[in-house]
């Protein structure tokens, strides 16, 4: 068992640089443009305002899919106000 200040304590320190790079979050402007130009998901009607929903993490645009601003933040079903699973059993996604 080690003593509290010895020598071998104070030169063992954790590694500045991590082993594995982080996955970082894709920003892509040209599928999120797309994205914005298709129907909603659930409704299956090209609605006035058509939102990007980020679907698991990272938040990344490549795992966005089209949502109504209804069914995306604004309603009583929306997805922000039940939850990702309970929205995929109610519609059935």
């Amino acid at each position: 068992m080690l003593r509290r200040y010895t020598r071998l304590r104070s030169y063992t320190r954790p590694h500045p640089f991590r082993l594995k790079p982080r996955r970082g979050v894709i920003h892509d402007p040209e599928y999120r443009a797309w994205i914005h130009t298709q129907p909603c998901l659930v409704r299956g009607e090209t609605c006035r305002w058509v939102e990007m929903h980020h679907v698991g993490r990272p938040r990344s645009d490549d795992k966005g899919v089209p949502l109504c601003a209804w069914l995306h933040r604004t309603g009583p079903d929306a997805v922000t106000s039940i939850g990702q699973r309970r929205f995929e059993e109610r519609f059935q996604i």
